[in-house]
């Protein structure tokens, strides 16, 4: 869903992992395979997997550890020459009864935000972007990106869409130099 959005100049590779914290990527030895790569950009996004219940293999603190590993992350990245982008948690789609998104990720996408100011970053806000998003077209049309019954955490084909096209409509202001090779697609979600 999000590699369709670029022109022939730009190559998306995915170094994501299911089911990894901020912390666990790390710790599983996954930084080195990036930067042997060698992008020119890396999207960075963790939280899910990060918050309580996880493991203490996985979890980490908003105000602490998470803050840290994205620290690292970014450091990482510019020392290799690449420009790293942070971008915040999408937000599980969960609904209290007046049909508002219900999210407990705020910490850690503040966080996010909060690491991309202090080290002079680009930042995607893809949690609030995500919250409005699911607000505004409600609950029954928000559970149709479901990729099986109850999963409101992950998307199925028409969700990782919308989801794509939210960040690509970011990328335009936040990272101009990428910007510059987002192609319109004739099957955009909304």
């Amino acid at each position: 869903a999000f590699a369709g959005h670029f022109d022939d100049k730009v190559k998306v590779l995915n170094f994501a992992v299911g089911g990894r914290s901020s912390r666990s990527w790390h710790d599983e030895g996954r930084l080195p395979a990036v930067l042997k790569a060698k992008p020119g950009f890396v999207l960075i996004q963790f939280g899910h997997n990060d918050q309580p219940g996880k493991g203490i293999e996985r979890e980490t603190e908003p105000a602490g550890s998470f803050r840290d590993f994205l620290r690292l992350y970014v450091n990482a990245f510019r020392a290799a020459g690449a420009k790293p982008v942070l971008v915040s948690s999408v937000a599980r789609r969960v609904f209290d009864e007046e049909g508002r998104i219900v999210s407990n990720l705020a910490p850690w996408a503040e966080a996010a935000g909060a690491v991309a100011e202090e080290m002079g970053g680009p930042f995607i806000d893809l949690h609030a972007l995500s919250v409005a998003y699911h607000n505004r077209i409600g609950r029954e049309a928000s559970m149709a990106f479901n990729p099986k019954e109850g999963d409101v955490t992950h998307f199925n084909a028409k969700g990782a869409a919308v989801i794509a096209e939210l960040i690509v409509g970011q990328i335009k202001t936040a990272v101009p130099e990428l910007g510059a090779h987002v192609t319109a697609r004739p099957d955009a979600a909304p």
